[in-house]
């Protein structure tokens, strides 16, 4: 599993009136900045529809490579391993390739961030 951690920063406004709360990723190593793009934007404005396809193709009951373009990102998804790629390209964030169950993983533990997140909100 490629080492990070989930940081929750306080973004204020102007007036510092109000703040809101947002999931930030660091990895221990360079070059994995385009998979925090990836769990920030794409998996924030689309979880329900890429996580079952990436359970799908990890768990075998889809056999064949499934391919997911969203806002920024494309990832190309096998049974063994993901590969994301940074359609903006402005940043030239180098591609990732991933094992598919560590994407997994890492996406279901961003998801339990989020959660917490909102939680707190509420209370």
């Amino acid at each position: 599993m490629i080492k990070h951690e989930f940081k929750i920063k306080e973004i204020h406004n102007k007036n510092k009136t109000r703040v809101r709360k947002r999931i930030t990723v660091t990895f221990e190593e360079n070059g994995y900045e385009l998979l925090g793009v990836f769990l920030t934007s794409e998996i924030k404005n689309f979880y329900d529809e890429i996580v079952p396809v990436i359970e799908a193709v990890s768990d075998g009951r889809n056999e064949n490579e499934e391919e997911f373009t969203g806002n920024r990102c494309r990832l190309k998804v096998g049974a063994e391993n993901a590969f994301l790629t940074d359609e903006n390209d402005e940043d030239e964030l180098p591609p990732v390739e991933i094992p598919t169950q560590d994407l997994l993983e890492m996406i279901r533990e961003w998801k339990m961030e989020k959660d917490r997140i909102k939680d707190r909100n509420k209370g």
